[in-house]
Protein backbone atom coordinates (compact mmCIF):
# COMPACT_ATOMS: atom_id res chain seq x y z
CA UNK A 1 0.00 0.00 0.00
CA UNK A 2 2.89 2.62 1.02
CA UNK A 3 4.64 1.90 -2.29
CA UNK A 4 1.17 2.42 -4.02
CA UNK A 5 0.80 5.74 -2.24
CA UNK A 6 4.32 6.64 -3.06
CA UNK A 7 3.95 6.09 -6.91
CA UNK A 8 0.64 8.38 -6.58
CA UNK A 9 2.42 10.67 -5.15
CA UNK A 10 5.31 10.80 -7.90
CA UNK A 11 2.30 11.39 -10.54
CA UNK A 12 0.73 14.32 -9.04
CA UNK A 13 4.58 15.97 -8.35
CA UNK A 14 5.17 14.84 -12.58
CA UNK A 15 1.40 15.89 -13.41
CA UNK A 16 2.03 19.60 -11.95
CA UNK A 17 5.50 19.84 -13.87
CA UNK A 18 4.92 19.03 -17.21
CA UNK A 19 1.14 20.11 -17.52
CA UNK A 20 2.65 23.64 -17.34
CA UNK A 21 4.16 23.46 -20.81
CA UNK A 22 3.36 25.70 -23.23
CA UNK A 23 1.29 24.67 -25.85
CA UNK A 24 2.56 26.40 -29.35
CA UNK A 25 -0.76 28.30 -31.27
CA UNK A 26 -1.00 26.72 -34.59
CA UNK A 27 1.37 24.52 -34.18
CA UNK A 28 3.59 22.49 -37.12
CA UNK A 29 6.14 20.11 -37.84
CA UNK A 30 8.53 19.57 -40.39
CA UNK A 31 10.91 16.94 -41.27
CA UNK A 32 13.03 18.09 -44.07
CA UNK A 33 15.35 16.12 -46.94
CA UNK A 34 18.21 15.29 -45.53
CA UNK A 35 16.62 14.80 -41.85
CA UNK A 36 16.45 18.29 -40.34
CA UNK A 37 13.39 19.14 -38.31
CA UNK A 38 11.39 22.32 -38.35
CA UNK A 39 9.27 23.30 -35.46
CA UNK A 40 6.84 26.24 -34.99
CA UNK A 41 3.62 28.32 -35.51
CA UNK A 42 2.63 27.96 -39.22
CA UNK A 43 1.76 31.24 -40.43
CA UNK A 44 0.99 30.53 -43.93
CA UNK A 45 1.46 27.42 -46.06
CA UNK A 46 0.65 29.32 -49.64
CA UNK A 47 3.66 28.36 -52.35
CA UNK A 48 5.83 27.40 -49.63
CA UNK A 49 5.00 27.23 -45.44
CA UNK A 50 6.37 30.20 -43.32
CA UNK A 51 7.02 29.22 -39.75
CA UNK A 52 7.86 31.42 -36.67
CA UNK A 53 10.35 29.26 -34.70
CA UNK A 54 10.80 29.20 -30.64
CA UNK A 55 13.09 32.47 -31.19
CA UNK A 56 9.93 34.36 -32.73
CA UNK A 57 11.99 34.28 -36.31
CA UNK A 58 10.44 33.65 -39.47
CA UNK A 59 11.53 30.92 -41.42
CA UNK A 60 10.12 29.54 -44.88
CA UNK A 61 10.05 26.29 -45.57
CA UNK A 62 10.15 25.08 -48.92
CA UNK A 63 7.26 22.62 -49.78
CA UNK A 64 9.15 20.46 -52.06
CA UNK A 65 11.74 19.98 -48.88
CA UNK A 66 9.55 18.51 -46.98
CA UNK A 67 9.57 14.37 -46.41
CA UNK A 68 6.91 14.59 -43.63
CA UNK A 69 4.80 17.79 -42.89
CA UNK A 70 2.43 17.51 -39.27
CA UNK A 71 -0.25 20.65 -39.49
CA UNK A 72 -1.65 21.97 -36.49
CA UNK A 73 -4.97 19.98 -37.70
CA UNK A 74 -3.37 16.96 -36.82
CA UNK A 75 -0.99 17.60 -33.72
CA UNK A 76 -0.91 19.48 -30.97
CA UNK A 77 3.12 21.05 -30.31
CA UNK A 78 4.27 22.18 -27.25
CA UNK A 79 7.53 24.86 -26.44
CA UNK A 80 9.83 22.03 -25.72
CA UNK A 81 9.42 20.23 -29.01
CA UNK A 82 7.21 17.56 -28.14
CA UNK A 83 3.98 17.12 -29.42
CA UNK A 84 0.63 14.91 -29.69
CA UNK A 85 -1.45 13.35 -32.48
CA UNK A 86 -5.07 14.63 -32.05
CA UNK A 87 -6.22 11.67 -33.81
CA UNK A 88 -5.53 8.17 -35.45
CA UNK A 89 -4.65 4.80 -34.91
CA UNK A 90 -2.36 3.56 -31.89
CA UNK A 91 -0.64 0.30 -30.89
CA UNK A 92 0.19 -0.64 -27.44
CA UNK A 93 2.73 -2.92 -25.68
CA UNK A 94 2.82 -3.18 -21.57
CA UNK A 95 3.85 -5.39 -18.92
CA UNK A 96 1.87 -5.36 -15.35
CA UNK A 97 2.68 -6.67 -12.12
CA UNK A 98 0.74 -6.63 -8.53
CA UNK A 99 0.24 -8.83 -5.76
CA UNK A 100 0.70 -12.49 -7.17
CA UNK A 101 -0.30 -11.21 -10.05
CA UNK A 102 1.94 -10.62 -13.94
CA UNK A 103 0.79 -10.25 -17.59
CA UNK A 104 1.46 -9.27 -21.23
CA UNK A 105 -0.46 -7.20 -23.23
CA UNK A 106 -0.45 -6.48 -27.19
CA UNK A 107 -3.70 -4.30 -28.15
CA UNK A 108 -4.54 -1.47 -31.05
CA UNK A 109 -6.93 1.55 -30.79
CA UNK A 110 -8.12 4.57 -32.65
CA UNK A 111 -8.12 8.18 -30.84
CA UNK A 112 -11.50 10.10 -31.83
CA UNK A 113 -9.53 13.62 -31.05
CA UNK A 114 -12.58 14.16 -29.00
CA UNK A 115 -10.94 13.14 -25.63
CA UNK A 116 -12.16 9.36 -26.57
CA UNK A 117 -10.09 6.25 -27.34
CA UNK A 118 -11.46 2.50 -28.23
CA UNK A 119 -9.71 -0.21 -28.84
CA UNK A 120 -9.21 -4.04 -27.83
CA UNK A 121 -6.14 -6.72 -28.03
CA UNK A 122 -4.70 -9.79 -26.10
CA UNK A 123 -2.31 -10.72 -23.66
CA UNK A 124 -1.03 -13.37 -21.74
CA UNK A 125 -1.73 -13.06 -17.23
CA UNK A 126 -0.71 -15.20 -14.71
CA UNK A 127 -2.12 -15.22 -11.22
CA UNK A 128 -1.52 -17.04 -8.20
CA UNK A 129 -4.46 -17.25 -5.13
CA UNK A 130 -5.05 -19.30 -2.15
CA UNK A 131 -8.02 -21.23 -1.24
CA UNK A 132 -8.81 -21.92 2.97
CA UNK A 133 -8.55 -25.70 3.37
CA UNK A 134 -9.76 -26.70 7.16
CA UNK A 135 -7.87 -25.20 9.62
CA UNK A 136 -7.30 -21.72 8.38
CA UNK A 137 -4.53 -23.41 6.40
CA UNK A 138 -4.49 -21.51 3.20
CA UNK A 139 -3.01 -23.61 -0.06
CA UNK A 140 -2.03 -21.56 -3.14
CA UNK A 141 -2.91 -22.24 -6.98
CA UNK A 142 -1.70 -20.78 -9.84
CA UNK A 143 -3.61 -20.03 -12.78
CA UNK A 144 -2.48 -18.75 -16.49
CA UNK A 145 -4.74 -17.25 -19.08
CA UNK A 146 -4.72 -15.65 -22.26
CA UNK A 147 -7.29 -12.73 -22.26
CA UNK A 148 -9.38 -11.15 -25.07
CA UNK A 149 -10.58 -7.68 -24.41
CA UNK A 150 -12.38 -4.13 -25.81
CA UNK A 151 -11.17 -0.96 -24.00
CA UNK A 152 -11.84 2.73 -23.31
CA UNK A 153 -10.14 5.79 -22.15
CA UNK A 154 -11.51 9.25 -21.43
CA UNK A 155 -8.82 11.65 -21.30
CA UNK A 156 -9.11 14.41 -19.25
CA UNK A 157 -6.92 17.44 -20.42
CA UNK A 158 -6.41 16.39 -24.50
CA UNK A 159 -4.07 19.25 -25.62
CA UNK A 160 -1.23 19.00 -22.92
CA UNK A 161 1.73 17.79 -22.37
CA UNK A 162 1.04 14.77 -19.91
CA UNK A 163 -2.13 13.14 -20.77
CA UNK A 164 -4.13 11.85 -17.78
CA UNK A 165 -7.27 9.71 -18.66
CA UNK A 166 -9.61 6.92 -17.16
CA UNK A 167 -9.70 3.33 -18.89
CA UNK A 168 -11.87 0.59 -18.79
CA UNK A 169 -11.15 -2.75 -19.72
CA UNK A 170 -13.77 -5.52 -20.28
CA UNK A 171 -13.27 -9.03 -21.94
CA UNK A 172 -12.31 -12.96 -21.44
CA UNK A 173 -9.78 -14.73 -19.47
CA UNK A 174 -8.94 -18.33 -21.30
CA UNK A 175 -7.61 -19.91 -18.53
CA UNK A 176 -5.29 -22.71 -18.64
CA UNK A 177 -4.96 -25.90 -16.49
CA UNK A 178 -1.95 -25.82 -14.16
CA UNK A 179 -0.05 -27.95 -11.33
CA UNK A 180 -2.85 -28.83 -8.79
CA UNK A 181 -5.59 -27.40 -10.96
CA UNK A 182 -7.59 -30.08 -12.76
CA UNK A 183 -10.67 -28.28 -14.37
CA UNK A 184 -10.75 -24.54 -14.58
CA UNK A 185 -13.63 -22.43 -16.67
CA UNK A 186 -13.02 -19.42 -18.41
CA UNK A 187 -13.93 -16.27 -16.97
CA UNK A 188 -15.04 -12.74 -17.37
CA UNK A 189 -12.08 -10.05 -16.22
CA UNK A 190 -12.42 -6.55 -16.05
CA UNK A 191 -10.43 -3.35 -15.26
CA UNK A 192 -10.86 0.01 -14.47
CA UNK A 193 -8.63 3.03 -13.24
CA UNK A 194 -6.12 5.71 -14.20
CA UNK A 195 -3.42 5.83 -16.52
CA UNK A 196 -1.07 8.73 -17.98
CA UNK A 197 0.70 9.37 -21.57
CA UNK A 198 3.30 10.87 -22.50
CA UNK A 199 4.26 13.53 -25.12
CA UNK A 200 7.08 13.11 -27.39
CA UNK A 201 9.25 14.00 -30.61
CA UNK A 202 8.92 10.82 -31.63
CA UNK A 203 5.91 8.26 -32.49
CA UNK A 204 7.21 5.77 -29.97
CA UNK A 205 6.04 7.04 -26.45
CA UNK A 206 5.63 6.11 -23.08
CA UNK A 207 2.55 5.88 -20.96
CA UNK A 208 1.75 4.24 -17.31
CA UNK A 209 -1.51 2.81 -15.61
CA UNK A 210 -2.83 1.99 -12.06
CA UNK A 211 -5.63 -0.13 -12.32
CA UNK A 212 -8.28 -2.72 -10.16
CA UNK A 213 -7.97 -5.63 -11.83
CA UNK A 214 -11.35 -8.37 -11.25
CA UNK A 215 -11.88 -12.17 -12.88
CA UNK A 216 -13.69 -14.65 -12.17
CA UNK A 217 -12.23 -18.20 -11.57
CA UNK A 218 -14.25 -21.26 -11.10
CA UNK A 219 -12.92 -25.01 -11.81
CA UNK A 220 -11.52 -27.61 -8.99
CA UNK A 221 -8.10 -27.83 -7.61
CA UNK A 222 -6.34 -30.64 -6.18
CA UNK A 223 -5.38 -30.32 -2.40
CA UNK A 224 -2.69 -32.86 -0.83
CA UNK A 225 -3.95 -33.34 2.64
CA UNK A 226 -1.39 -35.18 5.29
CA UNK A 227 -3.42 -37.00 8.40
CA UNK A 228 -1.06 -36.58 11.58
CA UNK A 229 -3.01 -39.95 12.68
CA UNK A 230 -1.79 -42.03 10.18
CA UNK A 231 0.76 -40.46 8.07
CA UNK A 232 -0.85 -41.01 4.84
CA UNK A 233 -1.62 -38.22 2.68
CA UNK A 234 -4.23 -38.11 -0.17
CA UNK A 235 -5.81 -35.94 -2.78
CA UNK A 236 -8.54 -33.95 -2.06
CA UNK A 237 -10.80 -31.94 -4.77
CA UNK A 238 -11.43 -28.28 -3.96
CA UNK A 239 -14.24 -26.89 -5.63
CA UNK A 240 -13.75 -23.27 -6.18
CA UNK A 241 -15.47 -20.01 -7.55
CA UNK A 242 -14.27 -16.74 -6.93
CA UNK A 243 -13.76 -13.52 -7.41
CA UNK A 244 -9.71 -12.45 -7.46
CA UNK A 245 -9.32 -8.75 -6.77
CA UNK A 246 -5.80 -7.02 -7.11
CA UNK A 247 -4.15 -3.90 -8.03
CA UNK A 248 -2.08 -4.02 -11.04
CA UNK A 249 0.95 -1.12 -12.07
CA UNK A 250 1.37 -1.11 -16.04
CA UNK A 251 4.27 0.61 -17.65
CA UNK A 252 4.80 0.14 -21.62
CA UNK A 253 5.00 2.04 -25.04
CA UNK A 254 2.58 2.89 -27.41
CA UNK A 255 2.88 4.03 -31.40
CA UNK A 256 0.73 7.15 -32.64
CA UNK A 257 0.20 6.97 -36.40
CA UNK A 258 -1.61 9.74 -38.84
CA UNK A 259 -4.94 8.92 -40.53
Amino acid sequence: MKNILKLLIFYFFLFCQVCGNAQIKNGAVFRLVGGSLIQGELLSSNSNFEVRLIDNSIYEVKKNSVTKAFLPEEITLFANGKYNLKKGFLFYYSSGFGTGLAGLNLAGGYQFGNQFEAGGGFGFHTNLFSIPVGNSINTFFNINSYPIFISGKYFFLKEKLLKPYAKLLVGLNNNQTDWGISKINNGFMFETGFGLAFSGRKKTRFFTEILQYNTKVKGIALSNQWDPNTGASTNTDINFNLWINKIIIRFGLFIQILN
